[in-house]
């Protein structure tokens, strides 16, 4: 099963245990959702952007509106639908500029700070005052948010980013803090309509050319062929629906299959080789190629949040390329389908097989759903002939910010954004900035990890660009990795004059002064850092491990000597401060647990059984074994008598029932017992944890390699739990 593609961005994931000296850098991992949201697709394969790369011309900036769209190049459908093709076509229209730029890129803060509106499809949390900055200058922003990101499936590449807790809270915070937010389907728009106050509209998929609709051949110069092609997220509705596809191939020697999707599923079904037609992701064209050879069309959905706001975009490829489909009835395309005239709506098994049954028995009907199909979608999906649905809303949002005072004119702004896209490469009033041979190397530096050859390349690319600011950040972090807190404050000092309105920049140079040995001024700027941007998680980590270690208002011992225990108003205010990261960060259970150590020794296990309490019901199921060891880590550092107290037994038994699978905190409960007299109670905690031990044992000598089996079981889950079978998921199923 292959992930998404790496480009370089760093992880939002910060390890909350480590000493300041360890702890990763700043997060800058782009989204949606990512990293904003998680959602590049560039696991999906599938369709790509046929148009060529655009070319540099001479600059001008004679235009009413630009609007910048922040977004990663994906040359797959979800690229060319959300984000090129709309950003071509807008660009069409009189007095409109269109850039899509790579938030990495070094021309971004430049056009972030001047274009009219910005669309953000991915970002961190430390543009978030770039936010509020742009709203007092009268500018727009808003949030692109094309999938429900909450019911990500399990083994989804994504969906190990999306159960970080810190890109969680970005990502709904970034929802509240924008003025507008655009989904792609209304059902999608209807949720995150729930989670802000600020407009939210669906823009459905378009299709930017419609080619004309391919005879049929009469007589067929082709077996009748069924085909399907998905990205992984689509594994386990292809995986339950492959059973009863097969039985129907089985039954229908004539037909053939032809399947486009990652090589992982090859083996959902069987077929002669003659018969079933399997290929990998391509690009758009082979996509296409590939919906060329199809006569019947599937598009498979189990009944899934995620799935319930996919939008429609299976039935506009099918329907443009005159393929008949069959599709599963739920919100992504009743609305768009008409059973019996553009497609065939199926909600069951037995309703799916009648419809294989009649498109492959009646030619007509075929003929005259591809037919209407091609029609709907030639008539009233093209992207040109609604593009301007966008332009609308952008302008309302337009109409109703004010400008500040003290906000630049415009004539200012379209100076700064005209010397800007000199450097672009334009197609008439549409420009890209992909990431070109500066951005790469920050890539490769960020992918390469803390080294001297890091730093120096680090140290080239910003002596020959000084006003790179991400590239400036990064050298500061990657000097303080390699503990030259001296050096990278320079570097630090030159990214904050750059844009002192960086938390990240802060972060870092309260890290250095720690390194330096000055916690005071360690914690001066970390306070900066998190008054400036309280959902910057780095910043916060940062100030919680200082306060641990040098106390809440102490400096750091010499050579590294334990500090001495926390008076009084020590801890007084480093509980205040553990408070108030919670009340800023609340669904980060790690920034929560992190801050225990600040309060009052007799205090935290009381504590550490509230945020059990507090945060059990949010856990999925996939969460817990992330959340399992950063609580049993917390429960390892607790005071060891209070844990024999009735309070620290009861704080460890909730711990156990919320997180069964963890030998270490069956562990830590025996010993508690045994401490407390408890000799039964510690035995089977003892034994527990055995049991434990040994199924762990057992499954390494069984899977001694990752062979992709346990996705099998992702799935089968994944679906019992949306048939809601109970009777079949406890015990063991084989007798």
């Amino acid at each position: 099963m292959t992930g998404r593609n790496e480009r370089g961005h760093e992880s939002w994931h910060v390890a909350l245990g480590a000493g300041l000296r360890d702890l990763p850098r700043a997060a800058t991992a782009a989204g949606h959702a990512c990293s904003g949201p998680p959602h590049c697709r560039a696991n999906r394969g599938g369709p790509r952007n046929g148009h060529s790369r655009v070319r540099k011309e001479s600059c001008t900036l004679n235009t009413d509106l630009v609007i910048l769209q922040v977004c990663e190049f994906l040359d797959c459908g979800d690229g060319v639908h959300r984000f090129h093709a709309p950003a071509r076509a807008m660009s069409r229209l009189p007095g409109i500029t269109v850039i899509d730029i790579d938030y990495q890129h070094r021309e971004f803060p430049v056009l972030a700070e001047n274009a009219d509106v910005m669309v953000m499809a991915a970002f961190n949390t430390d543009l978030f005052p770039l936010f509020a900055r742009r709203r007092r200058a009268g500018l727009v922003t808003v949030v692109e948010a094309n999938d429900y990101y909450p019911d990500l499936q399990a083994w989804n590449p994504l969906s190990r980013r999306w159960l970080d807790r810190s890109l969680q809270d970005s990502f709904h915070h970034a929802l509240r803090l924008a003025d507008g937010i655009q989904a792609s389907m209304p059902e999608l728009a209807r949720r995150w309509a729930l989670e802000t106050t600020c407009p939210v509209v669906a823009f459905p998929n378009h299709l930017e050319s419609v080619p004309p609709l391919r005879p049929a051949a009469h007589p067929p110069s082709r077996p009748l062929t069924v085909g399907w092609g998905g990205s992984p997220g689509h594994f386990a509705d292809w995986f339950a629906t492959a059973p009863f596809l097969q039985r129907w191939l089985d039954r229908r020697p004539d037909v053939h299959l032809s399947v486009m999707t990652n090589e992982y599923a090859h083996g959902f079904l069987s077929l002669p080789a003659h018969r079933y037609h399997f290929r990998g992701f391509g690009s758009l064209d082979t996509y296409f190629d590939f919906l060329d050879t199809l006569d019947i069309g599937l598009a498979p959905l189990l009944p899934s949040g995620y799935n319930q706001c996919r939008s429609d975009v299976k039935f506009l490829e099918y329907a443009s390329r005159g393929v008949a489909g069959i599709y599963r009835d739920m919100e992504p395309y009743r609305h768009v389908v008409r059973h019996g005239e553009n497609g065939l709506l199926y909600r069951n098994e037995e309703e799916f097989l009648a419809c294989l049954d009649a498109l492959a028995d009646d030619p007509g009907l075929r003929e005259r759903i591809r037919v209407q199909a091609h029609e709907y979608v030639h008539t009233q999906r093209r992207l040109d002939d609604l593009i301007e649905e966008r332009l609308v809303f952008y302008h309302t949002l337009l109409e109703t910010a004010k400008p500040d005072a003290l906000a630049p004119p415009a004539s200012k702004r379209r100076e700064a954004i005209a010397a800007a896209l000199e450097r672009g490469e334009r197609d008439g009033n549409y420009l890209q900035f992909r990431p070109a041979r500066p951005e790469l190397e920050l890539r490769e530096a960020i992918n390469s990890g803390a080294s001297a050859r890091t730093e120096q390349r680090l140290q080239n690319l910003v002596t020959r660009y000084p006003a790179y600011l991400a590239a400036v950040q990064h050298l500061g972090t990657t000097r303080n990795d390699l503990g030259k807190p001296a050096q990278a404050l320079e570097a630090l000092a030159q990214a904050n004059r750059l844009d002192p309105q960086r938390a990240r920049t802060l972060a870092e140079m309260g890290r250095a002064h720690w390194l330096s040995g000055d916690a005071t001024r360690a914690r001066s700027v970390l306070e900066r850092a998190v008054s400036l941007n309280p959902h910057f998680q780095p910043a916060w980590q940062y100030l919680i491990r200082l306060c641990t270690t040098s106390g809440a208002t102490g400096t750091r011992k010499a050579g590294g000597a334990p500090s001495p225990p926390l008076d009084t108003s020590q801890q007084a205010e480093g509980a205040r401060i553990a408070q108030r990261a919670h009340a800023a960060l609340p669904a980060s259970y790690g920034i929560a647990l992190l801050g225990i150590p600040l309060f009052p020794p007799d205090q935290q296990v009381g504590v550490f059984h509230r945020y059990l309490d507090e945060y059990a019901p949010t856990f999925l199921d996939d969460e817990l074994p992330l959340a399992a060891p950063a609580f049993s880590d917390t429960a390892t550092q607790l005071p060891r008598e209070a844990l024999t107290t009735p309070e620290g037994l009861a704080a460890l038994t909730r711990a156990c029932e919320l997180f069964p699978d963890s030998p270490r905190l069956a562990t830590l409960a025996a010993l508690a017992f045994e401490r407390a007299g408890l000799a039964t109670k510690a035995r089977h905690a003892h034994e527990h944890a055995r049991r434990l031990e040994t199924a762990s044992r057992l499954f390494e000598a069984e899977f001694p390699e990752d062979d992709g089996t346990f996705h099998m079981w992702q799935f089968s889950e994944h679906i019992l739990d949306l048939q809601h079978d109970e009777t079949e998921k406890p015990g063991c199923p084989v007798s």
